[in-house]
């Protein structure tokens, strides 16, 4: 691990405890379901960032983290960490020995992306997807055709024998999506076969069709054009369209949603160009 790997780590595995807010706040009182209040150590201090019962299933993200790198020692992996107001959390797991091109020069990898949050918004979880090399995509796969594989694995909150992390269930679900990865690029090289005449044209089409931000259509455009150049091609096609939104909506700080969120919208897309 490097030290840049370390530093993303780092922003994860800042300690956390469920803390009675008696100990803190004295002179007040709380109802029940505002009893605890969850505590994140932060840089500039303590930071509270939820409150909750008794009856709350505190998930620290090194309970999570560090069995998890264990289990996929021995795999050629990279990550990328995501962290909101302290409290919102995504692991990308970059699986590099399985690579495949959209079209020609269009290299995309398999991910595995792990949530977890302190203040209820997002729900521990790993899914499977992709991550396109050429502008750090991170891309998921189609909602649509896919209800029934095995690429979302759902964890409980409360620990199975002493561990929130249920190994054989994750490495079972890498090892099939890996197996199928071919199969779940079909719709990426549809869209990469459906040209695009106006570009502008399409990608209002999309936004007003889906909830993606409307006022971020001219940097879509402007993405679309820049990878254009960057695959040395002429030819706009839907998974260039694709792209331009997916781009914004992983790398874009002006668009203020959560990962999940983002996730809904990306979704959205796709299914919508799929047609």
């Amino acid at each position: 691990m490097n030290k840049e790997q370390q530093k993303q780590l780092k922003e994860l595995l800042k300690p956390v405890s469920k803390v009675n807010l008696t100990e803190l706040l004295p002179d007040y009182k709380f109802g029940n379901q505002q009893s605890f209040g969850i505590v994140v150590q932060t840089s500039s201090g303590p930071k509270i960032v939820n409150t909750c019962s008794k009856q709350y299933e505190l998930v620290p993200n090194e309970k999570i983290i560090n069995p998890l790198l264990e289990t996929l020692e021995g795999y050629d992996i990279d990550f990328i960490t995501s962290s909101r107001f302290d409290a919102r959390f995504s692991l990308d797991v970059l699986f590099k020995d399985i690579k495949m091109n959209v079209g020609k020069k269009d290299e995309i990898i398999p991910k595995m992306r792990m949530y977890n949050s302190y203040d209820g918004r997002l729900k521990y979880q790993f899914h499977m997807g992709f991550f396109r090399m050429i502008c750090s995509n991170g891309m998921v796969i189609p909602a649509e055709g896919f209800e029934d594989k095995n690429v979302t694995l759902k964890m409980r909150h409360t620990p199975s024998l002493g561990s929130y992390v249920e190994r054989t269930a994750i490495i079972d679900m890498i090892e099939n999506f890996k197996l199928h990865s071919k199969e779940y690029t079909k719709p990426f090289q549809a869209l990469q076969s459906n040209k695009v005449g106006n570009i502008e044209e399409r990608v209002k089409e999309v936004i007003e069709a889906t909830r993606f931000p409307s006022r971020q259509a001219e940097e879509v455009i402007s993405r679309i054009q820049v990878e254009m150049g960057e695959l040395k091609t002429n030819i706009a096609t839907d998974w260039l369209v694709y792209n331009g939104l997916n781009f914004q909506l992983n790398h874009n700080t002006d668009i203020k949603m959560d990962v999940s969120k983002k996730e809904r919208v990306d979704q959205q897309v796709l299914t919508f160009l799929l047609k």
